[in-house]
């Protein structure tokens, strides 16, 4: 068992990994080469090897399915884009998600029967 100040200290050091990894998909989804995707995959690895439990967070599988995932969102799959938009709602991050969907422009006006 931890204290409290442990377990925040692990949810803090948990966000700034996610942001870091969520800065590498954004990263490579502007820009799809083989650098990028490794940084991607090594920020997924890197925020996945924080294992235990903060207060609010837990362990998370970012690198599982990953390359899979990130091929499908190249692709265009309004599905997995749709499943991110709707991931990033709420988040600081969300309208440039949204700006980077290869849907953007097809849905501009229409997100809503997606998110």
């Amino acid at each position: 068992m931890s204290d409290a100040y442990s377990d925040i200290a692990s949810d803090e050091e948990r966000a700034i990994r996610y942001v870091v990894y969520a800065n590498a998909v954004k990263d490579y989804l502007r820009e799809p080469t083989d650098e990028k995707l490794q940084k991607t995959i090594d920020a997924a690895k890197n925020l996945d090897a924080l294992k235990g439990w903060g207060y609010w967070s837990g362990p998370t599988s970012e690198s599982v399915g990953l390359e899979a995932w990130l091929a499908k969102l190249i692709a265009g799959d309004e599905k997995e884009w749709a499943n991110l938009i709707k991931g990033r709602k709420g988040e600081s991050d969300f309208e440039e998600f949204k700006a980077l969907s290869l849907m953007h422009n097809q849905h501009k006006n229409n997100w809503g029967e997606y998110i």
